[in-house]
Order: structure tokens, then sequence, then C-alpha cells
């Protein structure tokens, strides 16, 4: 992970050199990317970047733990705008992420990240990292506490770590049949059929007082 170094730049200067770095993954494979072409984007010198990082492979677990903290914040922060209702809030997010570009760029580098055998493991192991420290459960606290108490009187965390997880299978489908399979296909059909699944999901949430065993 990065070092001391780093995390002690301002927000801006780490925001241009993770920037960078995934604007790289957008335009080569990961095999093809190098230091010298990170480092020109960045606008900062070979030194710098070796007293931020190891290596390259370094910065990739960095760029994946943004993206994570990233997306699951905003997640957060639209059902906090939805005064607590997770499926607008849920849904908000799969807007974000077809339509918005910044959104947009997040899947096409979360895919370019997934077609790499050592970047699909690398990642692998930091998801299972954050399940292992507790990381998910305090995430789904945070969001628990978001909900809006009189829509889901009777659910508990358990349930709603279960639907976030399949919630983040069928946006993790929609976000593939929509940028990255049939170039013919109706993304209006498909952003409609996850919505329709999400709402399936909210629904089953809402009326079911605890998980079955």
């Amino acid at each position: 992970m990065p070092t001391q170094k780093y995390y002690n730049l301002v927000d801006q200067k780490k925001d241009g050199i993770l920037r960078a770095m995934g604007e790289e993954l957008l335009e080569h494979s990961y095999q093809e990317i190098t230091v010298s072409r990170i480092i020109e984007r960045a606008g900062i010198s070979r030194a710098s970047f070796y007293s931020y990082f190891k290596d390259k492979e370094d910065m990739l677990g960095c760029i994946f733990q943004r993206l994570k903290e990233d997306t699951s914040e905003r997640l957060l922060e639209h059902v906090q705008e939805e005064k607590g209702d997770a499926l607008k809030g849920i849904s908000r997010f799969l807007d974000y992420l077809l339509e918005d570009k910044r959104g947009q760029s997040v899947c096409r580098i979360f895919h370019s990240l997934h077609r790499e055998p050592e970047c699909r493991e690398r990642m692998f192991r930091m998801d299972r990292e954050w399940y292992r420290k507790g990381m998910f459960a305090q995430y789904v606290h945070r969001l628990y506490e978001c909900l809006d108490p009189k829509r889901y009187p009777d659910i508990g965390e358990e349930l709603l770590a279960s639907m976030l997880e399949l919630a983040a299978l069928v946006i993790a489908k929609t976000v593939m049949f929509t940028f990255f399979t049939d170039r013919d296909a109706d993304r209006s059909k498909i952003k409609k059929t996850a919505v329709m699944q999400l709402a399936i999901l909210e629904r089953g949430m809402r009326e079911r007082k605890e998980v079955e065993g």
C-alpha cells in the first residue's frame, strides 16, 4: 500500500496521481502500463513516484481501494438524499454508473482490471480483506443508520447486507450488458429490467422480518 508520504499529500495531488493511473487503465492493458507514462500524466518525478509507491502494483491496490471507497460513499449519499429510501438511492446510484461520465469511467476501469488475471486476483484478495477486517459490516451499519425506520421497521443489518450483495450483482450484470456486450442491445430495456429486479429485492427486504435459515 502507499507510503505515509503519499497520504500526507493534499487531496488534489493524490487525486491527480490516481487519475493518471485511471486514464492509463482506460487506454492500455495493465501489462502495457509503465511508470514512465504514469508520471508523465501525473506531472511528478520518478523519484516522487517511488517515494509514494513500491511499484505500479502497489499503486494498483491504491486505485482499487479508492474506487471502492468512492462508489460505496456515493451509494450512501444517494440513500441519504432520498431520505432513507433504499430503492430510490440504489436506483440513483445505477443512474450514476450508466449515465454520468465519471460513473462510466469507473465502470470501464473496473472492467479493465477484471479482464486481467493478475489484477482480478489482487482485487479478490482485497475484497476478502474488506470482509475479514469487518469493513463490510461497518459499511452495512452506516447504511442501516441511514434507512427510513418507518419504511423499514422490521429489518436487521443481516438482511440489509444480503440485499446489498444481491443488488450489487444486479448492478454488475446491468453494467456489463450495457457497456461490454452487444452494442446494439436496448439499453433502456436493460435498465428497466434492473430497476424491476431492484424493486423486487427491496420489497422482499421490507416484507420479511428476518432471514430464514
